[in-house]
């Protein structure tokens, strides 16, 4: 994905006599996001989330000679990077709250226990391979934990 923005910005570089403060911004944005890449992989996500928030809005820009707009302002190509961020780094965003606003290790681990035990009910009344079949989904980990344990249980009994 940097890779991408960062292909747009020469392109644009290239066709574009003086780059606009958006670009440039952009530039900067992109530059510091590529350098934490290599040292604070986490914050380097959280940066290219607001940059690219920014950049939906055009307060920030990575390509000045085409944009693709939906509804005179919302930069399409931008939301479509920003929703694939999103969902490809979910479980490092996840861990925002944790880090950023103070939610403690115990307090995760309890919500965990409270999931994986929502888990073992809704799935208690699944059969074996019902519970098997399910694991070749996708699933949250605490689903798939909430399996395993169910499956260990019925084999110690």
């Amino acid at each position: 994905m940097i890779i991408f923005l960062w292909i747009n910005i020469i392109y644009s570089l290239v066709h574009l006599s003086s780059p606009g403060i958006f670009l440039i911004s952009g530039i900067v944005g992109l530059t510091i996001v590529s350098i934490l890449l290599k040292f604070r992989n986490d914050l380097s996500v959280y940066l290219l989330v607001f940059l690219l928030g920014f950049g939906i809005i055009n307060l920030i820009s990575f390509n000045d000679s085409v944009q693709v707009t939906l509804m005179g302002f919302i930069n399409l190509t931008n939301l479509i990077l920003f929703c694939i961020l999103i969902y490809k780094k979910r479980k490092i965003l996840a861990t925002i709250n944790e880090k950023w606003f103070g939610t403690k290790k115990s307090e995760y681990a309890e919500q965990r226990t409270q999931r994986i035990q929502f888990f073992k009910k809704r799935f208690n009344n699944l059969t074996k391979q019902e519970l098997e079949n399910k694991l070749s989904e996708e699933l949250v980990d605490e689903a798939r934990k909430a399996i395993l344990e169910i499956i260990s249980e019925r084999e110690l009994r």
